[in-house]
């Protein structure tokens, strides 16, 4: 998952009943995504944090989840790669990894480049 600081950016997914090929497109479940500090196990600070609603929405009409980023959730973040993962919580509230991964923060190029002819 690449983003550029300080950007826009969304990414659409599905979430699939487990052993299953057809995702679920009924209900939206209670999702959420967490990005850590670089940390291969996904267990460092947490740099920031995005669920149903807050960051996270479900497209009805097509039963796929949207995970947005806005500038302010990479602006100060120094480019490389951070642990994400992303949960659904079971009706006990227990939560069950459903997707693991790294958020690559790639440098953001601002400003006239000038050069000679």
């Amino acid at each position: 998952m690449n983003v550029k600081q300080g950007a826009n950016k969304n990414f659409k997914f599905y979430v699939y009943v487990k052993g299953s090929q057809t995702p679920n497109l009924q209900v939206p479940m209670n999702i959420v995504f967490t990005a850590t500090k670089s940390n291969k196990c996904g267990c460092g600070e947490v740099i920031f944090q995005k669920s149903l609603n807050d960051g996270i929405t479900f497209d009805e009409t097509t039963g796929k989840y949207v995970l947005s980023f806005v500038p302010e959730d990479t602006i100060n973040l120094e480019p490389g790669n951070y642990a994400f993962d992303i949960k659904i919580a079971r009706a006990n509230l227990q939560y069950f990894v459903v997707n693991q991964g790294y958020l690559n923060i790639k440098k953001a190029y601002t400003g006239l480049i000038i050069g000679g002819q």
